[in-house]
């Protein structure tokens, strides 16, 4: 790095939050007092140069260059098992945006502390497309879905870019729709000026817990809070069940993420969720309210071979199907992406349901509704072929 600023008081986490100036650098780790790593262009690389010499002298580090940095309603102490918060800084024209995580004393020897760096380069659906995340038909489809009010999971593992692509698709709703925002720990921050923002309030040991509110709690309060659409940062448990009622209750356009793999096992853990928050419910009537409440599922990934992000599935919920207990979820494959070939196969066009649901929103379809399955589809401006074409099967739904 070229020059460096003076961000923080402690030269240790001055360094550090240099280094997350660059862009190739996401996220700043330290499991002790000679042991902080970056991970630069997907890859793990330790600063061995960075040593504070002594436990004490980390921990007075942390303290006194880290933490001023960290908005947390929650006090600082050094053996208070948990500190997180979102942190954020400017320094030569950038505005660095992140989350902390810190594990203390005593569930933790020596502090170990996770700063993951939020993505302000690609900050719009057309960004994100133009780094080859997806197809231009895929990127009309997603702007389609959102100006239809389409309820939509994004699915994915740790680091697929799952939040950066749910704060660009919410670029797309309307500035006088109010929305409402609920997260463990504060990260999305949209440009509407009618959206409030709710986050938990975790239990850890020695509190109260009368103290604690958590997400479902929080995600209930905006039911209440006349919002248009809610806004989940990533649902892990039984909130997902308040998911559906506000999506099913007037909140259509609703958007959530997921950690999943792949999109049957975001289907999988749906269900479980939203048992969760109502056990006592059959499978059958809660595999009901999902497929009547969720229109799409998005899969993101990151191939860390060749530091690739991409839309790696657009599947549309449609039904359920079997009339016992276990009713299972159906979906439908629209686009579905091939890693070795890099390009997208055009699967199937939306069901009669969903094309019913675009025009009453007055949405226009014909940019997605050109081409037929088995079409290939090449990352945004490189163009289109048919399956047959590049020796890929033709898939017809």
């Amino acid at each position: 790095m070229a020059e460096t600023f003076h961000i923080s008081e402690d030269p240790a986490w001055n360094l550090c939050l240099n280094l997350l100036l660059d862009d190739s650098i996401s996220e700043v780790e330290s499991n002790g007092f000679n042991q902080f790593f970056v991970k630069r262009s997907g890859r793990r690389v330790h600063l061995n140069t960075l040593n504070l010499g002594s436990p004490e002298n980390y921990l007075r580090s942390i303290e006194q260059g880290l933490i001023p940095h960290i908005d947390s309603h929650i006090p600082f102490e050094s053996n208070g098992y948990i500190f997180e918060g979102p942190i954020r800084y400017s320094a030569n024209g950038k505005d660095i945006r992140g989350r902390c995580h810190i594990v203390l004393s005593p569930a933790a020897d020596t502090p170990q502390v996770t700063i993951a760096k939020k993505s302000t380069a690609l900050a719009t659906l057309d960004d994100i497309a133009e780094k080859g995340s997806m197809a231009g038909e895929m990127l009309e489809f997603v702007k389609a879905s959102i100006k239809a009010d389409l309820t939509t999971v994004l699915s994915g593992g740790t680091g697929a870019g799952k939040t950066t692509f749910l704060e660009a698709m919410c670029k797309h709703i309307p500035m006088e729709t109010r929305i409402g925002v609920a997260e463990d720990t504060p990260e999305l921050a949209l440009p509407h000026p009618n959206a409030t923002y709710l986050h938990s309030v975790p239990w850890r040991p020695g509190m109260d817990e009368r103290d604690i509110a958590s997400l479902s709690w929080v995600v209930a309060q905006f039911n209440r809070m006349r919002t248009d659409k809610l806004i989940i940062g990533e649902t892990r448990g039984k909130e997902f069940s308040d998911f559906l009622i506000a999506a099913n209750s007037g909140m259509e356009g609703s958007l959530t993420t997921i950690h999943a793999n792949e999109p049957t096992r975001a289907i999988d853990k749906m269900t479980n969720f939203a048992l969760k928050g109502a056990p006592n419910q059959p499978i059958r009537a809660v595999n009901t309210d999902i497929a009547t409440s969720v229109d799409l599922i998005f899969q993101l990934a990151y191939f860390k071979q060749d530091s690739r992000y991409r839309l790696t599935a657009i599947q549309e919920i449609t039904s359920t199907i079997g009339n016992t207990e276990a009713a299972a979820i159906t979906t439908q494959r629209l686009y579905t992406y091939k890693p070795d070939e890099d390009v997208w196969v055009k699967e199937g066009h939306p069901t009669d349901a969903l094309k019913a649901k675009f025009r009453m929103r007055g949405v226009d379809t014909t940019a997605f509704s050109r081409t037929e399955p088995g079409t290939v589809l090449y990352a945004m401006g490189k163009g289109e072929k048919t399956a047959a074409s590049v020796g890929l099967p033709v898939r017809r739904v």
